[in-house]
């Protein structure tokens, strides 16, 4: 099963690889690392895979192209949990690459592209100011190449403030403000805005 596998079937011969490994140096510190490899055949995704929302290219887009790509994803996370103070860095890179034996026909052209090393970055850090409320921050980015040929080129860059209250265990609250912007030139744009959003999350069993 892979990226371009769906809920009931894979036609597929080629498998996708996942590996991953976490560990816990000390009580309240988590370090995962992980790394997912898989081949995107003609350039696209099962319905299940999160690859096809608009950041995607659809097939018959514009700069869609059907050709055949190697996908690499790793992925490093660490967090840590001390008296007050809670902290939780992720970084992830992404590589989609020309898989060899294309059709020369399909990547006529493409020489300058197919070859991408795409970054995300979240940082997130919270501090308990009474035991039901805490103020956290965090920065969000995320930088994808205009050489890719499976995602649309973006830098976005989220930046917040934020409330959490805890009603229960199972029933918390969230009030965070939150500065969006993008590098111009890229297919994908978020503007420049500042938004204000509540969240309720809440656990049923």
């Amino acid at each position: 099963m892979g990226v371009t596998s769906n809920d009931l079937k894979d036609e597929n011969f080629q498998k996708s690889i996942t590996a991953a490994i976490h560990i816990r140096p000390a009580k309240r510190t988590r370090i995962s690392l992980s790394a997912y490899r898989d081949v995107l055949f003609e350039n696209e995704a099962g319905s299940h895979a999160g690859h096809s929302g608009p950041f995607h290219y659809s097939v018959g887009e514009a700069n869609w192209h059907p050709v055949d790509l190697d996908f690499e994803f790793y992925n490093f996370s660490v967090y840590h949990n001390k008296k007050k103070w809670e902290v939780l860095f992720e970084a992830t890179l992404n590589s989609t690459e020309l898989r060899e034996g294309n059709d020369p026909e399909l990547t006529a052209g493409l020489d300058t592209l197919g070859k991408s090393a795409n970054t995300t970055l979240f940082v997130y850090a919270g501090y308990k100011i009474s035991k039901r409320d805490r103020l956290y921050v965090i920065y969000d980015r995320t930088d994808y190449e205009e050489r890719d040929l499976h995602i649309k080129s973006n830098q976005l860059t989220r930046a917040g403030l934020g409330w959490q209250h805890e009603f229960s265990p199972l029933l918390k609250t969230q009030v965070q403000i939150e500065r969006n912007s993008s590098a111009p030139g890229r297919e994908i744009s978020s503007g420049e805005n500042t938004e204000l959003k509540l969240r309720i999350a809440y656990c049923l069993f």
